[in-house]
């Protein structure tokens, strides 16, 4: 038997097919069977079936006419007050100047200065003669693995049988393949 898993743990389905099946969970259509529980009938359909069904519901009705205007609203009431009186001018404010004050201490002394520009480059050395022979070096390294070979078709997709079974205590649906 198959773990369980709650629905929201399952991965999406990106592509469906005519027999794909849905599990769908009737909350009107309560029956005491074993497919029933407090919260509905568990039942399943197919996608060619359901698109049947959503198929048959009829086409959207024509909509309704426009309703009449409503009559205009009452004026609003003017609720501006009386202009306040003026504030007092406050006194007007004392400007102190103090005395110059004395001559402060020198600074400290400056640090050193940074690295001069780089020199002119020297002559050119004469050639020196020729050494002796080196020893053989050592044999290089085994090529890499040639590349990876075109994909092969995909086989045939084999029958899948699952069951379903919802407990509503817990709400966890399991899927038995």
């Amino acid at each position: 038997m198959a773990d369980s898993k709650k629905i929201s743990d399952l991965t999406e389905v990106t592509t469906l097919v005519n027999s794909d099946e849905f599990v769908v969970i009737d909350k009107e259509g309560f029956t005491d069977t074993s497919d029933s529980g407090g919260a509905g009938k568990t039942s399943k359909i197919t996608l060619e079936n359901l698109k049947e069904v959503i198929g048959s519901q009829g086409a959207k009705g024509a909509s309704g006419d426009l309703g009449q205007k409503g009559a205009p609203g009452q004026p609003g009431v003017d609720a501006t007050g009386d202009k306040g009186q003026k504030g007092h001018g406050g006194n007007p404010g004392v400007s102190v100047t103090g005395p110059k004050g004395q001559k402060g201490l020198g600074g400290a002394t400056g640090g050193s200065g940074g690295v001069g520009a780089k020199g002119n480059a020297g002559a050119t050395g004469g050639s020196g003669g020729v050494g002796a022979k080196g020893q053989k070096g050592q044999g290089g390294a085994t090529g890499g693995s040639g590349g990876v070979g075109a994909k092969g078709n995909t086989g045939a997709t084999g029958p899948v049988s699952a069951t379903f079974s919802y407990s509503s205590s817990s709400k966890t649906l399991t899927i038995t393949t």
